[in-house]
């Protein structure tokens, strides 16, 4: 899921990738050390999950967006998400085409949650 976040991201000459983390606790390492814009989490990361990573991101770090990406759909999982302090949530089947959209929405302090998700807008 990475190679594909990176490439997709990579395509934009507006967007800078400053690092990547394979788990939720490099993640907020790597979060702690660059301070970027927008994080990117995934809720099933090894270690310490998306949701745990992105309460600890925000704690130290509350200016920087989260946006969430998940196998889950379920209202749980989404309203657990923002209650960590998460942007935006976008359902891995939609990364292609919303990603970047959620990433601008975000950025522009909006709420987004992917179409791929069924359930109601938070």
């Amino acid at each position: 899921m990475r190679r594909v976040i990176r490439k997709l991201l990579q395509e934009h000459s507006d967007i800078a990738i400053v690092s990547e983390a394979p788990n939720g606790a490099e993640a907020i390492d790597e979060a702690r050390e660059h301070t970027p814009d927008v994080v990117i989490l995934d809720i099933a990361m090894p270690v310490l999950n998306g949701i745990s990573a992105a309460r600890l991101i925000k704690t130290s770090l509350p200016a920087v967006k989260i946006l969430m990406l998940s196998q889950f759909d379920a209202r749980a999982f989404m309203k657990e998400s923002f209650a960590a302090g998460a942007n935006g949530y976008v359902a891995n089947t939609d990364t292609g085409s919303e990603l970047l959209p959620g990433i601008e929405a975000i950025l522009g302090r909006k709420k987004f949650v992917s179409s791929g998700i069924r359930l109601a807008r938070p």
